[in-house]
């Protein structure tokens, strides 16, 4: 192949790999790529499963601007994925990944090999079941209410 990639691994905070986050964190996806010879629009993505199956998301470097299509010369290359979804519920999750070249060529592709866990929430969060813990933002103010004469 043209690209050779170490299974892409989740990282702290500090950049050392990890096997949990507790909810509320920021996961991050780590790619290690060897590049064997140039690519021109290299692009890396992933997607977030449930167990059953059911996609919540995808993500792909291309949509990023600050990274895009980008075209690469042999070497070594680290690519990081933020997961900025703070609200995912506590439990196991599915990461197929894959990368590609410009015209859509499938270069890696994997289903199976990497899996996220959302570990116990870290606050307490009046919530029943879901996907994703999220509320919305609520406000109250005193107002007065006039009642009609009957």
């Amino acid at each position: 192949g043209r690209v050779r990639l170490k299974t892409p691994y989740w990282i702290g905070a500090d950049g050392q790999p990890v096997n949990e986050y507790l909810f509320g964190d920021h996961p991050r996806l780590r790619f290690e790529l060897n590049v064997l010879e140039p690519i021109s629009g290299l692009a890396a993505g992933y997607a977030v499963r449930t167990r059953d199956g059911n996609r919540l998301f995808t993500s792909h470097s291309k949509d990023d601007p600050a990274v895009g299509l980008s075209d690469v010369v042999p070497g070594d290359y680290v690519l990081e994925a933020e997961l900025d979804l703070p609200e995912l519920a506590p439990g196991t999750y599915e990461i197929p990944f894959g990368v590609r070249d410009r015209s859509g060529h499938t270069l890696i592709f994997s289903d199976d090999r990497v899996q996220l866990t959302i570990g116990a929430a870290t606050r307490e969060k009046e919530v029943s079941e879901g996907i994703l813990l999220h509320t919305g933002t609520w406000k109250l103010v005193s107002h007065p209410i006039k009642m009609s004469e009957s």
